[in-house]
């Protein structure tokens, strides 16, 4: 995957155990397949993704004056979303 476009580090903080079982209490599980969307740029509301395994890739789509960018990776108990 290309270098991301953000700096600084880390874009999802650390969880505890007791934060992270709290977090999957709310959630429904869902596994997709490799390249799924998610959820689409430009929405104003979006479901907070919780990473258990695998990877997320975050990627700016294309327009008509940019291309596409990577822009993160999310790993095991990290999250996205809102």
């Amino acid at each position: 995957m290309a270098e991301s476009i953000l700096t600084g580090g880390t874009v999802s903080p650390v969880l505890s155990d007791a934060q992270w079982s709290r977090l999957v209490t709310y959630g429904t599980e869902v596994r997709p397949a490799a390249g799924d969307v998610l959820f689409d740029a430009g929405r104003q509301w979006y479901p907070l993704v919780l990473v258990e395994d695998g990877m997320v890739d975050v990627v700016r789509p294309c327009t008509s004056h940019l291309d596409e960018r990577f822009v993160a990776s999310y790993g095991p108990r990290t999250f996205v979303g809102t």
